[in-house]
């Protein structure tokens, strides 16, 4: 549980979120 591997993953969330967001 480090900052360093969070990070992008809370990238690739966000943008799955807006994906979803925008895509659906």
């Amino acid at each position: 549980m480090k900052s360093t591997p969070i990070r992008p993953i809370l990238t690739m969330i966000n943008i799955v979120n807006v994906c979803t967001d925008k895509c659906v």
